[in-house]
């Protein structure tokens, strides 16, 4: 091993957080990151712990563990609120898409004290649809474009559900959207195709996205975030809360008519159960951010069904709940 690799090496064992370790090299977390992939393919694999202020911690796997496929884990440092930001469907690469649109929402991000993004899937065009509609026709040179042109920030992740337009670019090309991503940039964590669950201290998200023709359980009391509609909706049904989010593009399906995106802050018990969830839906039009919609709801689910993703697939753990539903209009 080269010195300056087991230098990295290290530093990564005393358990330093990513943007502290690329201060100590003198580098930036991207390029430093992409050094940290270079250990991995050279056999040194890691476990990654990803906090709500944005960083990233390292630590060796030991076990030698097969990297889950649908399931991400994130650390809060308040243990009763987790707030972010959700979006959907940018598709990179169509001609009514515009990266530039993410740049006000890691400019709201930066004014309101928020580290962490989901996007719901369909980032890029992929190799579906007419490709007239397209001005980038290739779904290699689209996520090259999504990774240079998409904001970076150290302090901000980015969690991703892949949608059907990621899955049928692999399915027909063989690109992997996900590992282009993961060896390229820290801070877009790839989680799973057509869903993924997030697991938020002792609570869970499920982000879906319609179209991907995957199976999962039947959800029970779960928070679900939704991409592929292309518009903003909430609903309750069969004990979940489940939420469309809308379109970062010009390709708009409902009557807003305009990119959006939203903010929600979720309120945690001491029991980390969500019991309060507050919904903005943020409109972009005339160089500037609106809102549009301003959502308060009780939630209160108490021990929701937990999904566990292991080796062998998705599965349930049994255990007792309540709950009750009041929405609170502003």
């Amino acid at each position: 091993m080269k010195e300056t690799d087991k230098r990295l090496f290290n530093i990564i064992l005393e358990k330093e957080y990513l943007n502290h370790i690329a201060r100590v090299l003198k580098k930036s977390p991207i390029e430093t990151h992409k050094r940290i992939m270079r250990l991995e393919q050279k056999g040194c694999l890691f476990n990654r712990t990803y906090y709500d202020n944005g960083d990233i911690r390292h630590t060796l796997n030991v076990k030698l563990n097969k990297p889950l496929m649908h399931t991400a884990d994130l650390k809060l440092t308040n243990p009763h609120e987790f707030k972010f930001i959700a979006l959907s469907d940018m598709h990179d690469g169509h001609r009514l898409a515009d990266i530039r649109l993410a740049d006000y929402v890691y400019e709201y991000c930066l004014q309101n004290d928020t580290h962490v993004i989901i996007n719901c899937g369909d980032f890029i065009d992929g190799s579906c649809g007419d490709t007239r509609q397209k001005v980038i026709a290739s779904p290699s040179e689209q996520l090259e474009h999504f990774i240079a042109e998409y904001p970076y920030e150290r302090t901000i992740l980015n969690y991703i559900n892949l949608g059907d337009h990621e899955k049928q670019t692999l399915k027909q090309t063989g690109l992997d959207a996900a590992k282009v991503l993961k060896n390229n940039r820290p801070d877009l964590v790839p989680i799973g195709y057509g869903f993924s669950i997030l697991n938020i201290n002792n609570s869970q998200i499920f982000l879906e996205h319609k179209g991907c023709n995957v199976e999962y359980p039947v959800l029970q009391n779960q928070i679900i975030l939704s991409g592929h509609s292309h518009a903003f909706a909430y609903n309750f049904y069969n004990d979940n809360l489940k939420i469309k989010i809308p379109s970062l593009s010009y390709l708009l399906y409902d009557r807003i008519l305009k990119p959006r995106f939203l903010e929600v802050i979720l309120s945690l018990d001491d029991a980390g159960n969500f019991n309060n969830i507050h919904l903005r839906s943020l409109s972009i039009e005339d160089n500037k951010v609106s809102v549009n919609a301003d959502i308060q709801m009780e939630l209160n689910f108490k021990s929701p069904k937990r999904i566990c993703e292991n080796l062998s697939g998705i599965n349930y753990i049994e255990v007792s709940r309540q709950k009750k539903h009041t929405k609170v209009h502003h």
